[in-house]
């Protein structure tokens, strides 16, 4: 599958983080999938204080976002992410060692798990004890699987040929695929070439304007909204008109 969308997280001083973020969105959001802020994304520096922002865009989008970050000095980009099979992780302690939250250790299979409790190192399998540990992955195109793993929002990943984007952090578990646990998950618009305009679907978040294609016939969004079954265009006039 071709990927359209590059994630790319960017560091700001908390301080200064409203005016150089209005000036990136007046200039790069009007393109975005979606981006996202977040209290949770902060961390410290030596004593400063930053916030992250992760961006979903195309990528001569991301090229744009990585130029105009260039005129901030305290601003830094991260786009995601480096393969974690290029990284080496601490081994996973023996059964009664201590395990500390937040660190990546990796299981005698070669699987990283991160670990989400500081505790004593149970007989369980990393993968069996969703609670303690949750699988690690790191890269680009990565398919959706009930891994364990710790979805943050502003991931990215593909299901049934589609890539869905992280609305909310969860685990990837049996009965949270991205088509059922709407609470979870938006799907994102296709990149369509030329005039080409891209069939409704649920579970995507329509702007003003967006035009979209249903049983043969062209409808602009009036309302934003996120689909869903039963809102499909000639069902909601309030959301849709034909064009």
């Amino acid at each position: 599958m071709t990927r359209h969308h590059t994630h790319t997280t960017l560091a700001m001083p908390t301080a200064d983080a409203a005016s150089i973020h209005a000036d990136l969105t007046a200039e790069v959001a009007p393109q975005c999938e979606r981006h996202f802020d977040t209290d949770a994304a902060t961390h410290t520096v030596d004593g400063t204080d930053y916030t992250r922002v992760a961006w979903v865009v195309r990528p001569e989008v991301a090229t744009a976002l990585a130029d105009l970050a260039e005129s901030y000095a305290d601003l830094t980009i991260n786009p995601r992410p480096t393969p974690y099979a290029e990284v080496t992780y601490p081994p996973m302690p023996d059964t009664g060692e201590r395990v500390e939250k937040g660190e990546v250790y990796e299981h005698t299979d070669g699987t990283p798990y991160l670990a989400r409790q500081s505790h004593d190192r149970t007989a369980d399998a990393p993968g069996d004890v969703p609670a303690l540990f949750a699988a690690y992955r790191t890269g680009d195109d990565l398919e959706w699987e009930a891994n364990g793993e710790l979805l943050e929002v502003g991931d990215v990943r593909t299901y049934d040929g589609d890539e869905w984007i992280v609305r909310q952090e969860h685990q990837a578990l049996e009965d949270r695929e991205p088509d059922v646990y709407t609470a979870g998950w938006w799907r994102m618009k296709p990149v369509t070439e030329g005039d080409e305009v891209p069939e409704w679907a649920a579970q995507v978040s329509y702007a003003v304007g967006d035009h979209v294609t249903y049983d043969g016939t062209e409808y602009s969004c009036l309302q934003a909204h996120t689909s869903q079954v039963g809102w499909e265009p000639p069902n909601v006039p309030a959301l849709w008109e034909t064009v």
